[in-house]
């Protein structure tokens, strides 16, 4: 699948416990959603580009989600920067333009590219199936974990049925106009990529009880902790605790 593609590595972060990457990334990006300073986000976007490199992503895809990223803030950068009142940085019309807009906006900015990189590193370098099993590991709700799974992981094969669905409707000269004749093909192929869907997870459900699932993910390998993964987790821990102490500094200067 193709969102499974940063999962095919053998780097050293690839190699880490999945339930210690997961912990780290937990602690790293809830730390850089809540950090107000801008050198501290920029030190966790420095952060998230070292993990990336660490575990050998291809950067042409990784540019792509952050080019995916990126263009949706487009949208923030031209609306923030006149949203927020303070000292006025230019004027466009009779739109005003504050240095604290483009400050707002400029954090936001680093901090989601930071987040981005860092999940991309840590948690995207799973499969799915072994995401689903940190999840239940960590206590989550068993069925949230079971429903993130089928959502991941069937999400694309749901897609591929309604293209086909669709290029056979264009076949068939189907061109959509505003007009009833139009409404009711898109109603007639919601309801047929309902009905596919339901029978394929009839058969996904006996292929399931048929390798052994009882109402948990079975698997052929165990998470085993080494070594390596406490003293990752400890430098992970360290770094969140000196980025909040860092910030608390910073806002009692």
């Amino acid at each position: 699948m193709h969102f499974e593609t940063f999962a095919l590595g053998d780097s050293f972060i690839h190699r880490i416990d999945p339930r210690i990457r997961f912990v780290c990334a937990l602690l790293l990006v809830f730390t850089l959603a809540l950090i107000q300073n801008f050198w501290l986000a920029a030190a966790g976007l420095f952060l998230g580009a070292i993990l990336t490199i660490m575990a050998a992503l291809p950067m042409f895809k990784v540019v792509g989600r952050l080019a995916a990223l990126n263009g949706f803030m487009l949208i923030v950068w031209v609306l923030l920067p006149f949203s927020v009142p303070g000292e006025v940085l230019f004027r466009l019309g009779p739109f005003v333009a504050t240095w604290q807009g483009f400050c707002l906006t400029l954090l936001i900015t680093v901090k989601s590219n930071a987040i981005i990189l860092t999940s991309l590193a840590l948690v995207c370098t799973m499969r799915v199936i072994t995401l689903a099993r940190v999840l239940e590991a960590l206590h989550f709700p068993g069925k949230i974990c079971q429903i993130l799974f089928f959502s991941l992981r069937y999400f694309q094969v749901i897609h591929s049925e309604y293209h086909r669905l669709y290029e056979a409707m264009t076949v068939r000269a189907f061109s959509p106009r505003t007009n009833l004749h139009t409404f009711k093909t898109y109603g007639y192929l919601i309801s047929m990529l309902l009905v596919r869907s339901l029978n394929r997870g009839q058969r996904v459900y006996e292929a399931m009880l048929c390798r052994g699932y009882s109402g948990h993910f079975p698997a052929l390998r165990q998470f085993q902790i080494k070594h390596s993964d406490i003293v990752v987790l400890f430098f992970g821990t360290a770094l969140t605790i000196a980025f909040w102490a860092l910030e608390f500094y910073c806002k009692g200067q």
